[in-house]
């Protein structure tokens, strides 16, 4: 069977030939597009300022040998031992020369893909990543195999991709990439007073049933776990936390301007019943809701 990995010839910006002579066993694409995982062979590989628009990860299954690399302009003879990874970032061409047998599991992840699954904070314009053809981990060995697995079997059922590309992303961003260097350096959250206006609005519309995290991120357009992170660094408190302590705030007002009871009161900011309400108020406030009516 043919590769389905697509190599772009760099210098012409037309589709590259180098891999054509691939015989693969195995392909898939788990019914997600971005992402690709085959298994296969070849006698040999040889590339000239090549490069893919997805994350490349290629993993050698059984044979040990040297091949040459090109690196900043000059030929470099590296050796690579079985189940080490080869990384490519990207659109970052690659030149190199192998005429050794080879027999591989390679896995591609498009940056939508690797990103979207990513919970925390990527500054496009500063993020780096890892090239290295000799990257011997065994997190990374394991996840890939894994996911092969799933591939050849489907035994995990629904779910099980998003959580593999949840745990795979924000493993291979955190280790292979720069964004250590950048979290020590961003302190100030993306967040503003003008998203936590429209977060406020929505409350104040919806108050009165459960209110998910899922659609305040949306609101701002982060996923859940990215907005996680954003909302606690730009309030302080997590989204739960600030939802509840809004809720009080909004109880105060109608325990002292109306007269309703406090089941209406409770049922109309969302909770189940009035017990529920009056446990959470004086948690927060040190009084019963009818103790604070009455203090006013």
């Amino acid at each position: 069977m043919k590769t389905k990995l697509q190599f772009i010839d760099t210098l012409t910006n037309k589709p590259s030939t180098c891999a054509d002579h691939f015989d693969i066993e195995f392909s898939c694409s788990l019914n997600t597009p971005g992402i690709l995982i085959e298994k296969g062979r070849s006698d040999f590989f040889t590339s000239h300022e090549v490069a893919t628009d997805c994350f490349f990860f290629s993993m050698e299954l059984k044979h040990e040998f040297e091949w040459n690399i090109e690196v900043d302009g000059q030929m470099k003879t590296v050796f690579s031992q079985v189940e080490d990874i080869w990384i490519n970032a990207p659109n970052v061409s690659f030149s190199h020369n192998n005429n050794h047998p080879a027999e591989f599991l390679v896995l591609t992840i498009h940056p939508d893909l690797m990103y979207k699954y990513f919970s925390g904070y990527l500054p496009m314009d500063q993020i780096e990543f890892l090239n290295d053809y000799n990257v011997y981990d065994e997190r990374l060995i394991h996840m890939m195999k894994l996911l092969l697995f799933e591939a050849q079997w489907s035994s995990s059922g629904t779910g099980f991709l998003e959580n593999w590309l949840r745990l795979f992303s924000n493993y291979f961003i955190h280790n292979y990439s720069n964004i250590g260097v950048i979290e020590k350096h961003v302190t100030q959250s993306i967040l503003s007073e003008k998203h936590l206006q429209v977060i406020n609005n929505f409350i104040d519309e919806e108050i009165s049933r459960p209110i998910s995290i899922d659609e305040l991120a949306n609101l701002v357009n982060l996923n859940k776990f990215h907005f996680l992170n954003e909302f606690k660094k730009f309030t302080g408190q997590t989204p739960y936390q600030y939802l509840i302590a809004y809720k009080i705030e909004v109880a105060k007002g109608l325990l002292v301007q109306t007269t309703d009871t406090l089941t209406n009161i409770a049922l109309s900011l969302g909770f189940s019943d009035s017990s529920h309400f009056s446990r959470t108020f004086k948690t927060h406030t040190h009084q019963t809701p009818k103790q604070f009516r009455h203090s006013i």
